[in-house]
C-alpha cells in the first residue's frame, strides 16, 4: 500500500480534487518501531542483529525480511532496514504536515 500526502482543494477543502504532493510506498506499518528497537538495545552500533536472535526478533517485528534466499550477512541487517523505513515514514509524515497536506492510504 502507498501513503499519499494530499493538499486539499484550496477553495472547497475537498479531497476529490486534491493535489498529490508526495507519496511513500514504504513504512506505513513501521511507525514507532525504530525508537522501540533502539531503546531495547537490540542492535549494535551498526544496526546489526546477532544471527542467533533473528528468528526470535522476526516474531516481534514481522516486517523484517528473512527470506531464505537472503544471505546471513543480509539478514543481520534486516532490522536496520525496518528502522530506516521507520525514519522514512516519519520524514514523509512530517513533510506532509508541514506542507498542509492530508495523508491517505491507497
Amino acid at each position: 500500500m502507498t501513503l499519499y500526502a494530499l493538499r486539499p482543494d484550496p477553495v472547497t477543502g475537498s479531497l476529490d480534487d486534491a493535489e498529490v504532493i508526495s507519496e511513500s510506498r514504504y513504512g506505513w506499518q513501521f511507525t514507532g518501531v525504530e525508537d522501540a528497537i533502539v531503546a531495547a538495545e537490540i542492535v549494535d552500533n551498526h544496526w546489526r542483529v546477532p544471527a542467533d536472535r533473528l528468528e526470535e526478533l522476526v516474531q516481534q517485528v514481522p516486517a523484517m525480511d528473512l527470506r531464505t534466499q537472503r544471505s546471513l550477512a543480509d539478514k543481520i541487517h534486516a532490522l536496520g532496514e525496518v528502522m530506516i523505513n521507520a525514519g522514512s515514514i516519519r520524514s514523509f509524515l512530517s513533510d506532509a504536515v508541514n506542507a498542509g497536506c492530508v495523508v491517505v492510504l491507497g
